[in-house]
């Protein structure tokens, strides 16, 4: 009986992580074939050939790490995967996370306008005036009253009502401090402290502000309000036109 042998072999087998055709260990020097080399790719094996690496740690460039921009908030599960926002925060409830969503209240103005403008960026109405920011384009968002006569900008344009809440956390007319119009036609000039030129402010002649003429109040949009043809602020009774 011829004797028997056995010959144990270990055999390795390179992994080709870009099949390519090349061992990535032994052979290939850019392992997931995106034009950068091993030695210099921040993702050696997950094509990045842009080396994007947002947080700038040395976790990996943005296609092999999980925590693009290391605010701890998974990137498949962040609303900001490239801009940190650990609290998740989205005003408008828009989808994108308040630190990458560049309208942050949804109300036409832009996050980066709104500095400018001094108003607040999760606020659609930031001087509780009745009007939205973006739609006050001449008169002054971060200034409830841009005249200065007393009288809120919103109440002198005849607004009964004010901007409503957005969703999410973004705000909108402040109801406690929003004036609302008694008498929506009798509207004056929210740039003009004298509407009617009779040399009284507005707001003195609306005392109670409630943009209606009441009793014993004279009438900003007219210049003698008893037809007496003596302006009201060189008028003794205002109101009564046998007395000048």
């Amino acid at each position: 009986m011829v004797g028997s042998s056995r010959l144990n072999l270990d055999v390795f087998i390179e992994p080709d992580n870009d099949a390519d055709g090349s061992p990535d260990e032994s052979a290939d020097g850019d392992d997931d074939n995106d034009a950068v080399g091993d030695g210099s790719d921040n993702c050696q094996l997950v094509p990045n050939p842009g080396q994007r690496n947002t947080d700038g740690a040395g976790d990996g460039g943005d296609a092999c790490d999980p925590d693009d921009d290391n605010d701890s908030a998974r990137d498949d599960a962040d609303n900001c995967p490239t801009g940190a926002n650990g609290g998740q925060e989205d005003a408008d409830l828009g989808g994108g996370g308040d630190a990458c969503d560049s309208d942050d209240d949804n109300d036409g103005l832009a996050d980066a306008r709104e500095v400018t403008l001094r108003t607040s960026a999760t606020d659609a109405d930031s001087d509780d005036d009745g009007l939205g920011d973006a739609a006050e384009r001449r008169t002054n968002p971060a200034r409830s009253d841009s005249d200065r006569d007393g009288l809120q900008d919103g109440l002198e344009l005849g607004l009964r009502s004010g901007v409503a809440d957005p969703p999410g956390a973004a705000a909108g007319t402040d109801a406690t401090r929003f004036r609302a119009d008694r008498h929506p036609r009798s509207k004056t000039d929210p740039l003009k402290r004298d509407t009617d030129g009779d040399r009284l402010r507005d707001g003195r002649e609306d005392r109670n502000r409630n943009g209606r003429r009441d009793r014993r109040e004279t009438d900003p949009r007219r210049r003698d309000t008893d037809g007496d043809r003596v302006s009201d602020a060189r008028d003794r009774k205002p109101l009564n036109r046998r007395v000048r």
